[in-house]
């Protein structure tokens, strides 16, 4: 309870890998920084886990992993292959690390809930052991994931998945395999090899959102995946990015601001790229986030594939084979090779 209170230059509501990520990089600039969640990270599974090589090792961080060389992807039974350089890491220990790197850098964690904050008067209200608090803060950010509650699907589009942490070994060593399908199996699939002969295994929907757990027990059944399974997990992943992250009084950060590639469901690593610019900007008190995140490509990249979702939710029940068709003509002018 020491910790929770307003001295502080910044309060980061979030303590997985974006929040932290954003609080160690604070931290390295001589800024006080209260990170604060209901619990500390590290226990809750959230994605695959894969991440671009290059924003791995730029994140400095030493956790174990896998590293894949190839990406394959089954669109309605058509396989398309390509070369990539990734890592695949369990999430958990990812954002543990995360938090620790922070926490080393000399920023603060306190248990407590965001409930709440006004702009108006800088005050933040929390949930901490069981009670409603309100506390001053100078600037505040919000790194604690996406909340479907009051979303239009067509305006803020998202993703249901959940997924699994099996033993076992995938079809294709050292791939990302992504899975896309119409029909009675609507919806997308991974199978990704974790280190220590284990699979991360998920499903997900952007047209169709129910019985999700169920098909994907129906995806593992068809490949054969009989492994233990070691943790489950998931969420809702915003599939459009925000236009103005600097807004109401705080700066949004990693899910909370639609970081997130919507054809592929990857984020981890525009934190990673991002977090240092971020961190730049709002360190100096100056302003210019919502420029800096406007002018740059990641920006319209999210954007246009999130008005590619768009499209495919004017199709009804006929979503998923319009985006199908959409990711192949896609893979062909990218040069993807067919197998």
């Amino acid at each position: 309870m020491s910790e929770l209170n307003s001295e502080y230059d910044f309060h980061i509501a979030g303590a997985s890998f974006a929040g932290s990520m954003l609080a160690r990089q604070l931290a390295q600039k001589n800024k006080k920084v209260l990170i604060f969640d209901f619990a500390e990270p590290g226990y809750r599974l959230k994605c695959a886990g894969g991440i671009e090589m290059r924003a791995f090792r730029e994140s400095g961080l030493k956790v174990p992993f896998v590293k894949c060389s190839k990406a394959v992807m089954s669109v309605d039974g058509q396989l398309y292959e390509k070369g990539i350089d990734y890592a695949v890491v369990d999430r958990r220990e990812l954002d543990r690390a995360s938090f620790d790197a922070a926490i080393q850098c000399g920023a603060k964690f306190a248990k407590a809930r965001y409930l709440s904050h006004s702009h108006s008067g800088k005050t933040l209200k929390i949930l901490s052991e069981g009670e409603t608090r309100e506390l001053k803060y100078r600037s505040l950010i919000l790194a604690n994931g996406f909340s479907r509650a009051g979303r239009n699907m067509f305006i803020s589009p998202y993703s249901i998945a959940t997924n699994e942490i099996i033993e076992g070994e995938s079809p294709y060593p050292e791939s990302l395999l992504f899975v896309f399908e119409s029909g009675e199996m609507n919806g997308y699939y991974w199978i990704f090899p974790m280190p220590g002969g284990r699979l991360n295994v998920g499903a997900g929907a952007v047209t169709h959102l129910k019985d999700i757990k169920e098909k994907l027990l129906r995806f593992k059944k068809k490949h054969s995946l009989t492994g233990k399974i070691i943790e489950k997990g998931g969420g809702v992943i915003p599939l459009f990015p925000s236009i103005f992250p600097d807004s109401n009084g705080a700066v949004h950060f990693g899910n909370s601001a639609g970081m997130v590639q919507p054809i592929t469901g990857e984020g981890l690593k525009y934190i990673c790229r991002h977090a240092p610019a971020f961190a730049g900007i709002i360190s100096e008190g100056r302003g210019g986030v919502n420029s800096y995140w406007l002018s740059s490509k990641c920006f319209w990249k999210l954007f246009m594939a999130s008005i590619i979702l768009r499209i495919c939710f004017c199709g009804g029940n006929s979503g998923m084979r319009i985006y199908n068709l959409l990711a192949k003509t896609s893979m062909n002018l990218l040069n993807w090779r067919r197998i």
